[in-house]
């Protein structure tokens, strides 16, 4: 039986909580920020967030991390599949997670998240660049789904945290929005920069990928294929079943079909604008290998007003 390990949000960054209400729970956002917009002095535009924790609590939560880290990520000895979700986790924005197979990862997606209403001041939010530049060495890959700011605003961010080497994969239409994101920070990794079309398999460190069309409300929007000797991870992006999609690109059913019968360990649903009142602060993986094996079973989870429903598609 394959092990797996996934944990919300354990990267070791500043925590704070933001408040909600009705049927919205609470949610851990992860915060990187500078006030040098503030004061004038130049580097990030992000003002940072004040813990609402004492800073005495907020530094054992860090130390608690890092041990959380260094016990289930670190080395060879834990789980073979891993993932380490850094932002987008019981909040909308800010998608980037680490997904390996031991100790060698790829990032998929790295987003903004907007400011709420209560945030005066903050420009942008960002996922932790501090954790990517420290396991820097470990990520091997960067892979877009699509090309929403939640999912590449922080790139400007990202790309100088990682090695100079680290290939950046994504759809042509999503790697436009990129360069074109880059240049006003004057940032031209183009050699970096890698085009990958729907169902065409590449390499991108520990795994073998294939991108799965899947429909949302911008066009060139992918699915991700994570294969390895440890098992198969298939992480929708954001995802809507469109029929009649404006670039007549549709959903592609065929393809989820025929990855049924292969077998998947790990499913990641993603979605945008919905809260998942079940289990609000933890991303939304079943292993579903006891399902797959035997027939054709996609499992699907969404939100309406609050209310889940499970789609069975057989």
């Amino acid at each position: 039986m394959t092990s797996l390990a996934a944990f919300p949000s354990l990267c070791p960054c500043r925590l704070y909580r933001r408040p909600t209400t009705g049927l919205f729970r609470p949610s851990v956002a992860c915060l990187v920020a500078s006030l040098s917009s503030l004061s004038g002095g130049q580097g990030s535009k992000v003002p940072r967030r004040r813990s609402r924790r004492s800073d005495g609590a907020g530094k054992s939560m860090e130390d608690s991390v890092k041990r959380k880290l260094e016990q289930f990520y670190e080395g060879s000895d834990g789980p073979p599949l891993r993932v380490l979700p850094i932002g987008g986790l019981g909040e909308i924005g800010m998608n980037c997670m680490l997904v390996g197979n031991y100790d060698r990862y790829i990032l998929i997606d790295a987003g903004i998240m907007f400011p709420d209403y209560d945030e005066l001041g903050v420009q942008k939010i960002i996922p932790d660049t501090t954790f990517i530049k420290r396991w820097s060495h470990k990520i091997e890959a960067v892979v877009i789904t699509h090309g929403h700011e939640d999912h590449i605003g922080a790139l400007p961010w990202v790309i100088p945290a990682l090695d100079q080497r680290t290939p950046i994969f994504a759809s042509s239409f999503t790697l436009e929005l990129i360069k074109k994101r880059l240049k006003e920070f004057g940032i031209f990794p183009t050699s970096r920069f890698k085009v990958f079309k729907c169902k065409k398999k590449f390499l991108a460190g520990p795994f073998e990928v294939e991108p799965i069309r899947v429909t949302h409300s911008i066009p060139d929007c992918c699915g991700l294929v994570l294969r390895c000797s440890d098992g198969i991870i298939f992480h929708t992006g954001d995802w809507k079943i469109d029929e009649t999609p404006l670039d007549g690109k549709v959903f592609d059913r065929e393809a989820l079909e025929e990855l049924s019968k292969e077998g998947v360990t790990l499913v990641g649903f993603l979605w945008t604008n919905t809260y998942f009142v079940i289990c609000s602060t933890f991303y939304f993986f079943a292993p579903l290998r006891r399902y797959t094996t035997s027939s054709n079973l996609l499992l699907g989870f969404r939100m309406i007003i609050g209310y889940a429903h499970w789609i069975t598609l057989l």
